[in-house]
């Protein structure tokens, strides 16, 4: 699905009333994890640079999984509003149209929305993963009752909730 002009305001105008949402930012919110993966990426890096016998192989090695991993070590931004759902990713954005949802799974380490019923990881461009970031539980929960008001008004959006406790499936 092609990604469709922004239509949200950024976070620095002050007039954010009509869209909702949050900011997730895995590196910040588990130092413990980002200081092993970081130690993973130089560990990597200089055994790149041992084989290609160049300090440049691990330079560009770590440039490359610094790159790949993008999406942990700069922040993301979710809006949504009554038409669109956007993710603001480090180096683009994407735009969900709520009318072309069809899937939204919600989980404690990570949710998917996708423009499809049936998960295929061939298809990853058919959604977005969403990180909860500092406040999971508010994000869940707003994410959750946007997708079921959705639902409510036409749009045939089969929502999994994978919370313990949580009896939405449908």
């Amino acid at each position: 699905m092609p990604s469709t002009p922004s239509k949200f305001k950024s976070e620095s105008e002050t007039a954010v009333a009509d869209s909702v949402g949050w900011t997730a930012w895995p590196a910040a919110e588990r130092p413990a994890r980002t200081a092993i993966l970081l130690l993973f990426i130089a560990a990597l890096s200089v055994l790149v640079g041992m084989i290609g016998g160049d300090v440049l192989w691990a330079v560009t090695g770590a440039a490359l999984l610094l790159a790949t991993l993008n999406r942990w070590f700069l922040p993301t931004s979710y809006r949504f509003d009554d038409d669109a759902f956007e993710a603001g990713f480090p180096l683009r954005r994407r735009s969900i149209g709520w009318k072309n949802v069809r899937r939204l799974v919600v989980d404690p380490d990570g949710g998917w929305l996708s423009t499809r019923r049936v998960e295929s990881r061939l298809r990853a461009g058919a959604g977005l993963d969403l990180y909860w970031g500092r406040e999971p539980d508010r994000a869940m929960d707003m994410l959750t009752a946007a997708a079921i008001a959705k639902r409510d008004g036409g749009v045939p959006i089969e929502i999994v909730d994978r919370r313990p406790g949580s009896r939405e499936t449908s």
